[in-house]
Formats: C-alpha cells, sequence, structure tokens
C-alpha cells in the first residue's frame, strides 16, 4: 500500500480513525474476494504464531472467532486445542463489555460456538468464564484490529469492547506484564506506519502477517 492511499485529513482523532477505518474495509472487502489468497495468508500466519516463543511458553491462549473479513484464527485455535492448550474466546454483554470463555478440547469447536452480536461467532453459556486466567503469566493474547502501526498502535472496529476491557485489566499501567502477551494477527496490508491513537489506546508487542513477524518490546 502506498504511502499516499493512507494521507489523513487534518480532523481530530475521532474522525481521522473513521476515515482510515472505511479505507481498510474497503481494501479488506476486495482482498477477502480471493479465497486461495487468504488461505494462503491463514496457513503462513499460523506456522508463524505455533512457532513463536510466546505461543510456546504459553498455557492460555486467549483468541477470537474471525470475521470473513479478518485473518482467519480457526487453525490457531484448533491446533492449541490439539496441543491442550487452555483456548479462551470472547462473548460480548451489554456493550461495551465483554468476557472470555475457556472452551472444552473435548468437543468440536464449531459445537461450543453460537452467532451472537455483530454476527460473530461466540462462546456457548454453558463454557466456563476465564477472566481471571488472564493474569497468568502463561498467557498469549490475539488481539483483533482493523489496522495497526509498525509501533504496535490499533485501530480497532470502533465499538470499545476491547478498549473497556483492557482498562479494566491494566487500569492505566504502562508496564503491566500482560502488555507484554499482547499480539497483532493481520494481513500485510493492515500494517501501517502509522495509525491515530489516543491516551487509552493500548498497543501490542508483536505483529504477525504473512510475510514478517514484527516485534516491537
Amino acid at each position: 500500500m502506498q504511502e499516499k492511499e493512507m494521507n489523513l485529513p487534518n480532523q481530530s482523532v475521532f474522525f481521522q480513525k473513521q476515515e482510515l477505518r472505511k479505507k481498510i474495509k474497503a481494501l479488506l472487502k476486495d482482498y477477502c474476494k480471493d479465497k486461495e489468497q487468504i488461505k494462503n495468508d491463514a496457513i503462513k500466519v499460523k506456522k508463524s504464531f505455533l512457532n513463536s516463543k510466546l505461543y510456546k511458553d504459553s498455557e492460555i491462549i486467549f483468541a477470537y472467532s474471525s470475521t470473513n473479513l479478518e485473518l482467519s484464527l480457526d487453525e490457531i485455535i484448533l491446533e492449541g486445542m490439539r496441543s491442550g492448550k487452555r483456548i479462551a474466546l470472547p462473548k460480548s454483554n451489554l456493550s461495551p463489555s465483554m468476557s472470555f470463555y475457556f472452551l472444552d478440547n473435548h468437543i468440536e469447536l464449531q459445537k461450543q460456538l453460537v452467532t451472537g452480536a455483530y454476527g460473530i461467532r461466540e462462546p456457548r453459556d454453558y463454557l466456563p468464564c476465564a477472566d481471571k486466567a488472564i493474569m497468568s503469566e502463561q498467557v498469549a493474547f490475539i488481539v483483533p484490529a482493523l489496522a495497526f502501526s509498525v509501533s504496535g498502535e490499533r485501530l480497532g472496529h470502533g465499538k470499545g469492547y476491547y478498549d473497556f476491557y483492557f482498562d479494566k485489566i491494566l487500569k492505566g499501567q504502562r508496564f503491566h506484564p500482560l502488555l507484554k502477551s499482547l499480539v497483532g494477527i493481520c494481513y500485510d496490508f493492515q500494517l501501517l506506519d502509522f495509525v491515530p491513537v489516543e491516551s487509552h489506546d493500548v498497543p501490542v508487542s508483536q505483529i504477525i502477517t504473512p510475510k514478517q513477524i514484527k516485534k516491537i518490546y
């Protein structure tokens, strides 16, 4: 993606974010038409993530159910389940609140999910809550975004769920141990030189794309 395509108008951060979201969503809709390409991208990212020290050292993986405009995490989730990792996925509560729930490694993945808010697959109600386990030192936390900057800033979807969730845990701490566990996964064109941020935005420690692993701190 050419830098000039990502030039933003001189507006407030809120409107800069909205403008960038529109641009990235349009690119995603076009790119995701190539089913073979996005399948290959997911395989490459899976390989990089499973070979990462963060994954190998982790006992718990906080992930999410990908939409059709997100790089699929399904194979990462399935491999984690097969390997005996504990996998937790989010379920939305009253906006913008959410909680994570552990999957059962002995039950087929799709049987544990139901379509919830915004058409996203969510864990069923009977699964155990995983929120307290997030304080474990052996956690890998995959964070969704429409774009990431090369320095780790994240452009979310604008609903505020992850901002609210991290605010509860981090309480404004910029050196919290959890920050080293946050990883972004995206297509290469979603990794930008710059994304607009606000004071509450939480950066990731590394970013994995089909072509590279960007370690930030």
